[in-house]
């Protein structure tokens, strides 16, 4: 077995730089040839092993011994957000278990089919501003507020509020080392905003999740008030920012590949399919969130040290020749797409998967039924990319013939 390096491998310091940013599976595609499993440093200067192969990624997702809480790291890096280490995201069983249980009921299938009509009205509301005009940021008007609706829909975010929730949601997500004080600042409004929301909903409560959440910790005893308010926002935050990114992805990945948009113009039933293969062709989620090792561990038949970072990569997974034929094709027809990561594996697995799917493929075929000519207004490679974790355009420029 591989012991654990004292110090990352230089040749992979600049992993993380433009031309990865850009594209980064070409980067991916050269770790794994040497190994699934490697040292690298991170933009930030810290070091983690970086899991790339299929079968290590699902591993590493189901190990036991790798963490989602940051109090296992000896450095004890701190994010933006403290608060949100109560969140279901970084925690372990038993309480993430509970917490999951929790909010479970509103993402059934039964309460997703239920909103069918509401999405379509929806996604043909967004596209009526924008259609008379001939061009539009499809990022900004129409992918990110569409799953800003649905997720304020769920959590009872008032319509009137939602604008201004999603603007600080947007300064938020995403955020550069450049604008690190203004995410701060979107941050502390968030939780202004959604601590007043629930503050709200305990004296006037609505068939919604925040105002189930809130019996669950009055009535029943299942949550704090720290549990209650960091899992309102990752709610809100997850519920939007992957969905939009989907969306955006799986319309840039047509349009750059004409052959699959004749076959989807041809037969828009495909559209199940096409969101399977946008999810494994260029997911949302990237990269996953931080894991420590609580004990010395293997994956892929390397030795993970107590303590160390693992950062495991969905994305390269879904690229990964030894589980996908031809990964870098993008193919409707592609009968396996569905045995996709692109939305985790494991515990923490999506918990809005099926809302999420129930989004992208309203939103897609509304889109391109009503504006049968839409095409990029932008070079590939002038487009900037969502920083961190996630993988979807910062904007997504598109022109069509007005009206729709």
């Amino acid at each position: 077995m591989d012991k654990c390096p004292v110090r990352p491998d230089p040749a992979d310091a600049a992993l993380f730089d433009e031309d990865y940013q850009r594209d980064p599976y070409p980067s991916y595609a050269r770790l794994r040839a040497v190994s699934p499993v490697r040292y690298v440093t991170l933009p930030t200067g810290l070091t983690a092993w970086l899991v790339t192969g299929y079968e290590e990624v699902r591993q590493a997702l189901t190990d036991p011994l790798l963490s989602k809480e940051s109090r296992y790291d000896a450095e004890s890096v701190q994010g933006l957000s403290p608060s949100m280490g109560a969140s279901m995201l970084n925690l372990d069983p038993p309480d993430h278990d509970r917490l999951r249980r929790l909010v479970g009921s509103a993402f059934t299938r039964r309460r997703i089919e239920a909103l069918h009509d509401t999405l379509h009205d929806a996604a043909d509301r967004l596209i009526d501003e924008f259609a008379p005009r001939g061009q539009a940021d499809l990022m900004r008007e129409f992918a990110l507020r569409l799953p800003v609706g649905m997720i304020g829909e769920l959590l009872g975010v008032p319509e009137q509020d939602r604008d201004a929730f999603f603007e600080l949601a947007h300064d938020y997500v995403g955020f550069t080392p450049e604008t690190r004080e203004q995410a701060a600042a979107a941050l502390a409004g968030l939780n202004q905003y959604m601590a007043g929301l629930i503050a709200a909903k305990k004296h006037a409560p609505g068939e919604d999740l925040i105002s189930a959440m809130i019996a669950a910790r009055d009535e029943q005893r299942r949550l704090t008030d720290e549990e209650l308010l960091a899992n309102a926002l990752l709610l809100f935050l997850a519920g939007h920012v992957t969905t939009a990114g989907l969306i955006a992805n799986a319309t840039l990945a047509l349009l750059r590949h004409p052959d699959q948009l004749a076959a989807f113009r041809a037969d828009p039933d495909l559209v199940t399919n096409l969101v399977e293969e946008a999810l494994r062709y260029e997911g949302p989620a990237e990269l996953s969130t931080m894991r420590w090792a609580k004990q010395e561990t293997v994956i892929g038949g390397v030795t993970i040290g107590k303590g160390e970072r693992v950062l495991v990569s969905l994305g390269a997974a879904n690229r990964d020749p030894r589980r996908f034929a031809d990964p870098d094709v993008f193919d409707l027809a592609r009968a396996d797409a569905n045995a996709h990561l692109g939305l985790g594996h494991g515990i923490h697995y999506c918990l809005g998967a099926q809302l999420a799917r129930a989004e992208v493929r309203t939103a897609l075929a509304r889109l391109f039924a009503r504006l049968p000519d839409l095409r990029l207004n932008a070079r590939f490679e002038d487009l900037e990319w969502m920083p961190g974790i996630g993988r979807a355009p910062l904007s997504l420029p598109i022109v069509f013939t007005p009206g729709g």
